[in-house]
């Protein structure tokens, strides 16, 4: 009986990184298929709308949240037609948090997203800027972000899009570092491609 427990016990202790492995994958599905429809969401609430609406990725590096908390902003019209301001842009959903173990890479080898540094010219950019948005309490600094047009398409005029991967940031960095020890990068992610003239999205896995 004790040998057969032994053994049961060095099963289980050799399959738990694969368990662990598949767990985080699923968790990874799970969080591509909740941005992608954030941006879906994004996208049809400008056409219903007439509206800018941006999809906004938080990114400030002493937030234990950075790459992994996802919201949508929107800019409509004022009724009384004066001149829109940046105070004018509303918040419109909740922020979605991904797992931990999970988050947004802006590595600028595969993210195309413009960040809140950005100034106005730079292609993606709205007139009005986006203002910081709010955490609960907080104030979010940093940011990354996509806009989308009444029509549909991206402000930019250029495809949009980025990573989700399995990984953990350093303090203060910006790209993912992989979970399993001795690796050299992110062994598995959920890539988007937002596609520019009609603001739909690709979805590509390794």
């Amino acid at each position: 009986m004790l040998a057969t427990l032994a053994i049961f016990a060095l099963l289980m202790g050799l399959a738990a990184p694969a368990i662990s492995s598949l767990s985080l994958a699923g968790k990874l599905s799970q969080s591509g298929d909740q941005v992608t429809g954030l941006l879906g969401l994004a996208r049809t609430t400008a056409m219903a709308h007439n509206s800018l609406a941006a999809v906004v990725i938080a990114t400030d590096p002493a937030s234990p949240l950075s790459h992994r908390a996802v919201t949508i902003m929107e800019l409509r019209p004022r009724q009384d037609g004066a001149p829109l301001a940046s105070a004018d842009w509303r918040q419109t959903a909740s922020w979605e948090v991904l797992p931990p173990g999970v988050l947004v890479d802006s590595d600028p080898a595969t993210s195309r997203l413009n960040a809140h540094t950005d100034e106005a010219g730079v292609p993606g950019v709205p007139s009005p800027a986006l203002p910081r948005p709010g955490f609960g309490s907080e104030t979010v600094r940093e940011f990354r972000y996509l806009v989308f047009l009444p029509n549909g398409s991206l402000l930019s005029g250029n495809p949009g899009g980025f990573r989700l991967t399995e990984g953990v940031l350093a303090p203060g960095g910006t790209s993912a570092t992989d979970l399993r020890p001795g690796a050299n990068g992110p062994a598995n992610y959920y890539e988007i491609t937002v596609l520019a003239s009609t603001g739909r999205t690709l979805v590509a896995r390794p």
